[in-house]
């Protein structure tokens, strides 16, 4: 339970620190379909911790492949709308809200 604990702590610290515009690294994405049917897709959640009405929070997810170049993959929202373009999300998210992007998985397995 101790550890537990702790745990939720250093995530609560983390993310009390991390709240603005810091960029944050995410080390692998993976997105389509591997041999044998396999589907692979990546879900990124941003959330913006402040209080009911409090200021939106806004920014960008941007997708690169490992050598730097961009990792065009295409997103949707939980009501299946697609959102950005090219290797981009743009997104604003009001307080105590969590936006949910999920890759589509259309075509061949390719990971950034």
């Amino acid at each position: 339970m101790k550890h537990i604990l702790r745990t939720l702590i250093a995530i609560a610290a983390s993310a009390a620190v991390c709240s603005a515009q810091n960029p944050i690294y995410l080390p692998q994405v993976a997105d389509g379909v591997q041999a044998g049917g396999i589907a692979w897709r990546t879900i990124i959640a941003v959330t913006n911790p402040a209080a009911t009405g409090s200021a939106a929070a806004s920014g960008t997810v941007t997708f690169t492949q490992d050598n730097g170049t961009a990792f065009n993959v295409s997103f949707t929202d939980v009501f299946g709308q697609p959102v950005g373009s090219g290797n981009t999300i743009p997104f604003q998210v009001s307080g105590a809200q969590t936006r949910l992007y999920v890759s589509a998985a259309t075509a061949a397995l390719n990971t950034g």
